[in-house]
């Protein structure tokens, strides 16, 4: 299988540390464009979940694109 990215980065995080990672990365001095948008995580670790993701077997989380 060939994949071709074009992203020097990809970070899944909590939805609660959204804001953090986008005011972290507007000061940082990059070259580079950001995206950041929300993905449904499957098969993921139940602990953390609330009690809909658990029902719905997926949790939301951010994923961001360095491109």
């Amino acid at each position: 299988m060939n994949q071709n990215f074009n992203c020097l980065l990809i970070l899944d995080v909590p939805k609660v540390l959204e804001t953090v990672i986008v005011d972290w990365l507007l000061d940082q001095d990059l070259d580079h464009v950001f995206t950041h948008y929300t993905v449904d995580v499957c098969g993921h670790d139940q602990t953390d979940m609330s009690a809909l993701e658990k029902v719905d077997g997926r949790k939301q989380e951010i994923r961001f694109e360095v491109l």
